[in-house]
């Protein structure tokens, strides 16, 4: 699943969930709601991070992934669900910025010169760069 969906079910399951808790006053379901969806996502999270362990790259995930099983623990739903927005939308700016990184690096190779100008005596001469 791309970044940018997860970050978009949680946000989507944030507003499902604040209009459970704030409008239709079911908190129950809110926390329901909010409990399973960290739980799902901390596993996905899970296993993206073994994936990027078994690379040598350590991350903030692992401190991440700890703070969303301690706030659900404890029962503080909502901390866990601000958790989850910040690593989706961080995961999703990532893929964005590496996206267009990529994308005007390409252009930036795409444009360089195929010839230069080569001066002898008072003739300019197309040499291929190659």
């Amino acid at each position: 699943m791309k970044n940018i969906y997860k970050f978009i079910v949680v946000l989507s399951i944030a507003l499902v969930a604040l209009i459970l808790e704030f409008i239709l006053k079911e908190p129950y379901y809110a926390k329901i709601l909010i409990t399973g969806t960290g739980i799902l996502m901390s596993v996905i999270l899970l296993k993206g991070m073994i994936d990027v362990l078994r690379s040598g790259n350590f991350g903030v995930d692992i401190l991440a992934i700890s703070a969303i099983a301690a706030t659900l623990a404890v029962g503080n739903y909502w901390a866990a669900l601000i958790i989850l927005i910040m690593i989706t939308g961080g995961d999703s700016l990532e893929d964005y910025a590496q996206k267009k990184a990529r994308k005007d690096l390409k252009s930036l190779l795409d444009n360089t010169p195929r010839i230069a100008h080569k001066k002898t005596g008072d003739d300019l001469d197309d040499v291929p760069v190659d």
